[in-house]
């Protein structure tokens, strides 16, 4: 665009020499002496003054070009802030209190995974930003934690992994996960529809981490129906 521009620029100057020349030969050539006395050509001069014009044009096209290029660039780069990662969006993180309930804290675990997955925070970042959102029990157990490493000679926790370590160990106790999967065994519909009967089936499977067949899974779903549903599923 910037070299057509600079074309079309150079045409109207050859077509201004022309017409100027077809007028120095219908004055004559005294006109043309006397100029050269006072100090050069009118060629000169018309050459100079068009050049000084061209070079302004040509510095407005290039500066004209380069900002549509930085602009390109700004667009470019707000479209990267508008889809890229996630780092610019705002997450509060979940408080937690330290009650004894293995469920509470492997939900809160969840929610603290999903936010680091979303933001890439440094291991020490991430340890702080749970800290913070300690409360009551929690953050009691917390600096009972850091003073007996201190005092044993231990080096700090500085990691989140090393950190759910000591966490789970406090309250999620062994013998959760046989519970849970004592309690997926003992499982009956009851009073609820298939479909919740369903959806509370497969969420103890989860908490329980249980990996069992598709053949005993299955029947253990038919045993955990009602008399009337499951004859009518068998027939």
């Amino acid at each position: 665009m910037v070299l057509e521009d600079m074309r079309d620029i150079m045409d109207r100057q050859d077509e201004k020499l022309a017409n100027m020349k077809n007028d120095q030969s219908v004055n004559g050539n005294s006109s043309r002496r006397n100029r050269r006395n006072h100090g050069g050509s009118e060629d000169d001069d018309f050459g100079r003054e068009n050049r000084g014009e061209t070079k302004e044009k040509y510095d407005f096209l290039i500066g004209r070009n380069k900002c549509r290029g930085d602009r390109r660039e700004r667009n470019h780069r707000r479209f990267d802030c508008r889809d890229g990662s996630l780092n610019n969006i705002k997450m509060k993180i979940p408080s937690f209190h330290g009650r004894n309930d293995p469920r509470i804290y492997l939900e809160w675990e969840k929610k603290m995974e999903c936010i680091f997955d979303c933001h890439n925070y440094s291991d020490t970042k991430k340890v702080k930003l749970v800290v913070i959102e300690f409360i009551d029990y929690a953050i009691m157990l917390w600096d009972k934690l850091v003073l007996s490493r201190r005092r044993d000679g231990d080096r700090p926790v500085e990691t989140w992994r090393e950190m759910k370590a000591p966490m789970r160990k406090r309250f999620v106790p062994n013998h959760y996960y046989i519970d849970l999967y004592q309690k997926l065994q003992r499982l009956m519909q009851g009073s609820k529809c298939v479909e919740d009967y369903y959806k509370e089936m497969e969420m103890a499977m989860v908490r329980a981490d249980a990996n069992e067949d598709r053949e005993a899974t299955m029947a253990q779903f038919l045993n955990g129906l009602n008399k009337e549903i499951t004859h009518v599923v068998e027939l």
